[in-house]
């Protein structure tokens, strides 16, 4: 089977660069991120997995952001994770809530697949 290389521009965003010592991602090419001096690092790293889960699957919309769906009311999707080899990340369809006792917060979970071999932690 022939797999697809993922490219930085396509994991990080057209601005994305690369030397022998640094990566630089821009902040704007991120999803769900509102540039700021100091975002955080759990927002960075979600906007980077947003990004990146985008690659394998998602639901189609138009230019304003308004799901496409069927005459049937049922979502438009696609679902590209066998066309890469080392690494699957998508979102969690099963969603669930959890509270404080007083407000309700919807939890997605991202789901990061890699299929090579992991460095032995110590």
């Amino acid at each position: 089977m022939s797999y697809t290389q993922i490219t930085l521009a396509d994991l990080f965003g057209e601005g994305v660069t690369q030397d022998v010592d640094t990566l630089t991602i821009l902040k704007s090419d991120l999803f769900g991120l509102t540039p700021t001096a100091d975002n955080s690092a759990e927002s960075l790293l979600t906007a980077i997995l947003l990004r990146a889960s985008t690659l394998f699957g998602a639901y189609l919309s138009d230019e304003h952001g308004n799901p496409i769906i069927t005459e049937n009311n049922e979502l438009i999707g696609y679902e590209n994770s066998s066309i890469y080899e080392f690494l699957s990340v998508f979102i969690w369809d099963g969603k669930h809530f959890i509270t404080d006792g007083i407000n309700l917060t919807e939890v997605s979970t991202i789901v990061t697949q890699s299929f090579t071999n992991l460095p032995d932690w110590e």
